[in-house]
């Protein structure tokens, strides 16, 4: 995507988990999909780590990620249900990147919740991106959008999964 540059990856000097600290290729689609779902959805990090294929659904005709759809709730803050606008193309454009037929963002479990967010922090701080919690940086920026398309913050409260309309 011409947004974050070639998808192929690209080169970070001193990136995590590099060898004797030279630096290593960031997997960037990857990357990318996780800060979509931040972006776009407003998924917190343990959120898109867990984030299933399953958990998209057609409620009305329209597209919907059931961010709780689990037994247990894990992953997300609060154990409340929440239903999350998805963009039709940004299903299209994630689907297409397709790498692994359960979850949103491929790779082992430990990559996804541990790495991951390591590889977003290095795509952003590439482009300028000072702040160190990214994904909740962009997860921010999301609930700020939401609320000036509704205008109604409670219903950002209950999209973004807050109890308190003061957190939000």
């Amino acid at each position: 995507d011409g947004r974050l540059g070639e998808l192929a990856g690209f080169f970070i000097h001193n990136a995590p988990g590099s060898p004797r600290g030279r630096g290593r290729r960031i997997n960037q689609r990857r990357a990318y999909v996780a800060m979509c779902l931040a972006l776009e959805l407003g998924l917190r990090a343990e959120e898109i780590a867990q984030a299933r294929w399953d958990q998209v659904i057609k409620v009305d005709g329209e597209l919907i990620f059931h961010a709780t759809s689990t037994e247990s709730y894990k992953g997300t803050k609060g154990k409340l249900d929440r239903m999350i606008p998805f963009p039709a193309d940004l299903f299209e454009e994630l689907h297409g990147m397709l790498e692994d037929a359960r979850f949103l963002i491929g790779g082992s479990a430990s990559y996804r919740k541990i790495t991951l967010p390591k590889e977003v922090a290095a795509v952003m701080r590439s482009t300028g991106w000072r702040r160190p919690e990214c994904l909740h940086e962009l997860r921010k920026v999301y609930a700020s959008d939401y609320g000036r398309e509704v205008k109604d913050p409670t219903i950002v409260r209950d999209v973004i999964g807050h109890k308190h309309l003061k957190t939000t």
